[in-house]
């Protein structure tokens, strides 16, 4: 028996629809165009069919939402009216849709990760360096929970929601430099036209201290009795950054070919200033570095600690680092500062000159700071064996300090 459709056909009326021994369509009285087809089987889909007004094709103008009721009447209508909308605005349906997908696939493309890849192979053509460190920042603050999202629709809020998830740890300087990234890659992005403007230049800098500082002498001794309850390939990087006041991506990444004859070579590729540091190494750095060989070549690795270049310390890792430090402290009676591992660089160029004006230039050396415009140009010493008294004595003076029982002196 045939249905009769109502003025108003409801979902109702829809779902009381039958199947018959072949297809059929009954269509919808409030919306023209729009039609329900019931399948033998039972199913029920939306189609669209209209008259071609639109261009020199004849065909008739045939589309597709979707099954009934996944997709129920007044969703129907809503796709079926904004059809016609552009149907009677010449505007052929099946070609904005293409376009719509076109569009829609180009965003899906230009992720935030994506967008940034590019930008560091534009920066790596410029001969940046700490690249790694730029896509650390990034990586761990903001592409954790955006970078698949298009860059189009990463916005202002959650620019700031990301600082100040940073800020809520207590990672202020870390925040700033996070944020003073982000503005310069959306910079570049919006230079390429991948986004319209940088939304992230609105978004203040903290006010709050920066949280460097030099970490005190014995701070440096807790944080070296700390490391003892670690896995070497996790502690041993962080005991270098005491020893020879190097940088965190240049201990962590160290490479087997760096060192020889017992004299640790920081390539320009991997040092800041674009320029190589030799470093010899004193007696505990040296076993250090010997321990690590073994194990690297027992697992076939091509680096000292962690198997792969320097990408970053995890998080968790320094946070556990800071509980074992403020535990100690409190053992002691006092209480730790904010402090980050970068805190051990400032405290090994402070106490390794240890009040002594005249071994400033050569802690300047070790630390490969770049030198001034005169000394450049005309000094091309390397200065080996004044490196490793200095920093044979600092070991020295660091060691006796470990070994010590009693409470360790400022």
């Amino acid at each position: 028996m045939a249905n009769k459709i109502p003025a108003r056909p409801t979902n109702r009326f829809f779902t009381d629809l039958e199947s018959r021994p072949k297809d059929y369509q009954m269509g919808d009285e409030t919306v023209s165009n729009l039609f329900l087809t019931i399948r033998p089987t039972g199913v029920k889909r939306w189609n669209y069919d209209a008259a071609n007004t639109c261009n020199m094709n004849s065909r008739r103008i045939k589309m597709s939402l979707g099954t009934y009721p996944a997709y129920g009447l007044a969703e129907a209508r809503e796709w079926a009216e904004e059809l016609n909308r552009l149907r009677g605005r010449g505007i052929d349906p099946r070609v904005a849709k293409v376009e719509a997908e076109a569009v829609q696939a180009r965003k899906n493309a230009n992720t935030m990760r994506a967008v940034h890849a590019k930008y560091i192979e534009f920066k790596s053509i410029e001969g940046v360096r700490t690249l790694d460190e730029k896509t650390r920042l990034l990586e761990r603050n903001v592409f954790g929970q955006f970078g698949d999202r298009p860059i189009t629709e990463f916005s202002k809020a959650d620019g700031r929601a990301c600082v100040q998830a940073m800020r809520g740890r207590g990672s202020y300087g870390a925040a700033n430099r996070m944020l003073s990234e982000l503005r310069t890659f959306l910079t570049w992005a919006a230079a390429e036209d991948h986004v319209e403007h940088n939304v992230a230049l609105g978004i203040l800098m903290t006010k709050e201290d920066n949280p460097r500082r030099a970490l005190e002498m014995h701070e440096l001794v807790w944080l070296w009795r700390a490391l003892d309850s670690y896995p070497a390939d996790q502690s041993d990087p962080v005991r270098m950054l005491i020893l020879m006041g190097c940088r965190v991506m240049e201990s962590h990444g160290a490479a087997l070919s760096e060192v020889k004859r017992g004299i640790w070579t920081i390539p320009r590729g991997r040092a800041k200033n674009g320029k190589p540091c030799l470093l010899p190494l004193a007696p505990m750095a040296k076993s250090i570095f010997d321990g690590a060989r073994e194990r690297s070549f027992e697992s076939q690795r091509g680096y000292f600690f962690h198997g792969a270049p320097y990408k970053g310390m995890a998080v968790p890792f320094l946070t556990v680092l800071r509980g074992d430090l403020d535990r100690m402290a409190r053992q002691e009676g006092e209480t730790v500062e904010p402090w980050d591992m970068h805190c051990i660089r400032h405290a090994v160029r402070t106490h390794i000159v240890n009040g002594d004006d005249t071994k400033k230039w050569l802690a300047e050396l070790i630390l490969n700071h770049s030198a001034g415009d005169a000394d450049r140009r005309y000094d091309h010493g390397d200065y080996l064996e004044s490196k490793l008294a200095l920093l044979t004595s600092w070991e020295e003076r660091l060691m006796k300090a470990v070994d010590g029982r009693a409470k360790i002196a400022a």
